[in-house]
This record gives structure tokens, C-alpha cells and sequence, in this order.
């Protein structure tokens, strides 16, 4: 391709002999507007102009003439070349194009480290929000929005036992039920539906004895199939940014279990198999240490509570519980603290139920919470007016 044009006289005599030919059409056409006469000033003052002017005929007449007039100075004059700009060498290796093979041995760093430290105590939406059980995103709670899985995900078709330890498994859509064994796996924007009873993923081996199993921007889906079943178990477990569903409980926790900025919603109330679920957000076996339960969305409407633990006994102490920043919605008791140990506060506790009209019969929820007395207490509020309780 040419990257610039020379003009000499000829070529510009030959376009303005094929001008002059229009010419005679345009001022056949202006002639027949009947307006005045309007003298149009050249304004690039060149030669060029001047043979447009001639080839008119006239001065310019109407709006028709000053475009032809304008078409003909554009026409007959060279136009500027601007030198195209050589793009910098790039640097490095490119990026491929092509999807590469997922499989339990990619590694990408987590977005979120996982922890065993308690978050710091979050405060809860300060101003006039209330009623966040219809708008968690509104209120700065977790939502479909910003839990779970997105973008576009590969099936999964490697084992689902996964033995490998450091593995990070990232951007899939995982049919079944993983079972997680090997020390500091990570699932990271994972969508997983679990068709089996039991658990949907869980940790055993040596990733139930240490290390720590990272969940993060994952949607769990329990299916019908399951009757319940339990979303994420059982130690040394991090469930983060995730989007939970359709199970009996979000997390069975031994010890060592953190579930954080979750999607908490839909869960299991019963079908012809298991009429009867103890539907939790999580539940807590007596004298599991370390749980941490902060800033989640549990809409547990119908359900037996957002948060369930055992109690001391005689072979098991007090459990170490950290319940902040929640919104913390239905259940029988919203939270079954049980005698045990840690803090409760910033939660957002929905309202209690009524009574029937013969006021024999309270509905659920009964009480905000159950063994709360051993609990260290502060800036917990109810959801409908921000009130602050005491539970």
C-alpha cells in the first residue's frame, strides 16, 4: 500500500476537469433553490481553492455549493501523511491464547491467605439500613453478587481425590464430591454440585490433621439427592467468599474451622427421606477449638439455628468461638452459644417469631440465643430497627 501521494499538475487538471462536469449539475440544482448570491471566502487562500472557485462558476449559492466547494479543495489537495509510530518490543513471555489443562497440580497464589488468626471484629453497617434480611448486598453483606463462582469455568475431570499437596484448583465447575487429603489444597472460584449423602467436600487424612484446606469464591450446591447433607467439613478448613446451598448444614466442624464472607441461604428443610434435618449454618462439635464464624449472610428462615454448638462435658472443655459482623437470621434459637467461650459481637440478629392465637404457641425463633452467658458481648443489634440487644 502507498504511504503517501504526489500531485502534480496533471492529475490535478484531470480531477478538476471531472469537477468542472459536476459543476454543471450542482449550479443546475443551486440555480433551482432560488436564493441570493453569497459570496463564500476562500479560506485556505491557495491556488487550489481558487481552480475550485473557477470550476463553480460563480459564487457559491447555497449550502449544496459551499459542500462542493469544500469536497473540491479536499479533493485536489495533498494530504498530510502522519508517520505511523513503530508499537515497543515487547518484553517477556506472551501470555498463551489457548485454555490450559486443568488438573490438581496448578498452582496460582490464593486471593486471601488462610489463617488461623481471628479476623478483627467487624462493625456493622452504621446509618439507617435496616431490615439487611432483604438486602445483604445493600447493608455490605455477602450476596449472589460477590460469593461464590463466576466468569466462565472448565469441567473438571481429574480425580476428586485430591492427594497433592500446595494444589490449587481454580476456575472449574466440579460434578461430584471432593475429597480433599492432601495438606494446603486450595479451590479458587470452583462451582461444585454433590450428588451423594455425606459430606459435599471434606478433609481427611492428612489434610484433617493439619495444614489448611482454603475455599474461596466457591458455590457449593447440595443436590435433592444428597437429603440434606453437610457442605464443608471437618478441620483445618477456611471456607471463604463462597456461595452455600440446598445442604443441612454450611460446615460440621471438629476444630480449626473458619467460615467467612459467605452466601448462607436455601438450605435443606426436609424432604420423604429425612422429614426431620437439624438444619445449621454450622455446626460445632463439643471442644472444638479455633472457630471462627465472621461477616457472613445465614438466612436460616425455617431452620434449627445460624450457628450451633455442643456443649462442655466431661470430655471436652469449653470450644473458642468467634461469632462478628454477621447477619444471623431464623433458626429456633438464631445461635446456640452453649455455655462455651469466645465473643459474640457487630451481628445482626433477626426478629423473634409470635405467638399463634391462642398464644399456646411460640414460633420460632424462640430466643436470639441459647447459653449466651459465657459469651463476651458487644455491638450486637437487631436487624428490623438497628436496636441494640443484649443476647
Amino acid at each position: 500500500m502507498q504511504k503517501d501521494f504526489v500531485w502534480g499538475l496533471t492529475s490535478k487538471r484531470v480531477a478538476l476537469a471531472a469537477f468542472i462536469a459536476v459543476a454543471v449539475l450542482v449550479t443546475a440544482i443551486s440555480l433551482s433553490h432560488g436564493t441570493a448570491p453569497a459570496q463564500v471566502a476562500a479560506t485556505t487562500g491557495s491556488s487550489v481553492a481558487d481552480e475550485c472557485q473557477a470550476a463553480l462558476g460563480y459564487p457559491a449559492r447555497s449550502a449544496a455549493d459551499v459542500a462542493w466547494l469544500q469536497q473540491c479543495v479536499s479533493a485536489l489537495t495533498p494530504p498530510t501523511v502522519v508517520p505511523t509510530s513503530v508499537p515497543p518490543t515487547a518484553t517477556g513471555t506472551p501470555s498463551p491464547t489457548t485454555t490450559p489443562t486443568i488438573s490438581p497440580t496448578q498452582t496460582v497464589p490464593p486471593t486471601v491467605p488462610a489463617s488461623t488468626t481471628p479476623p478483627a471484629t467487624t462493625t456493622p453497617p452504621t446509618g439507617t439500613l435496616t431490615g439487611c434480611i432483604s438486602h445483604p448486598g445493600a447493608c455490605g453483606f455477602p450476596d449472589a453478587s460477590t460469593a461464590g463462582a463466576h466468569g466462565v469455568l472448565t469441567p473438571f475431570t481429574g480425580s476428586l481425590t485430591f492427594a497433592t499437596s500446595n494444589a490449587v484448583i481454580h476456575d472449574v465447575s466440579i460434578a461430584g464430591c471432593p475429597i480433599i487429603k492432601g495438606t494446603n489444597v486450595t479451590f479458587h472460584n470452583v462451582a461444585i454440585t454433590c450428588t451423594q449423602q455425606g459430606y459435599a467436600v471434606d478433609t481427611q487424612g492428612p489434610a484433617y490433621s493439619g495444614g489448611r484446606f482454603v475455599a474461596d469464591h466457591v458455590t457449593l450446591i447440595c443436590a435433592s439427592s444428597m437429603h440434606g447433607g453437610t457442605a464443608f467439613g471437618e478441620a483445618h478448613v477456611t471456607v471463604q467468599w463462597s456461595d452455600i446451598s440446598g445442604c443441612e448444614n454450611g460446615g460440621d466442624a471438629d476444630g480449626e474451622f473458619t467460615m467467612d464472607h459467605n452466601y448462607i441461604h436455601g438450605m435443606f428443610l426436609g424432604d420423604s427421606v429425612a422429614p426431620d434435618p437439624h438444619t445449621d449454618g454450622i455446626q460445632v462439635w463439643p471442644g472444638a477449638p479455633n472457630i471462627i464464624y465472621t461477616n457472613n449472610s445465614v438466612l436460616m428462615q425455617g431452620a434449627n439455628a445460624t450457628f450451633t454448638s455442643g456443649r462442655p462435658d466431661a470430655s471436652h472443655g469449653q470450644s473458642q468461638l468467634t461469632i462478628t459482623g454477621n447477619l444471623l437470621i431464623g433458626g429456633n434459637y438464631e445461635v446456640y452459644w452453649s455455655s462455651n467461650k469466645g465473643t459474640l459481637a457487630n451481628n445482626r440478629f433477626g426478629d423473634l417469631g409470635g405467638w399463634n392465637a391462642s398464644h399456646t404457641i411460640l414460633f420460632a425463633p424462640f430466643g436470639y440465643c441459647d447459653g449466651c452467658g459465657t459469651a463476651t458481648q458487644s455491638g450486637n443489634v437487631l436487624d428490623s430497627t438497628n436496636e441494640a440487644i443484649h443476647v
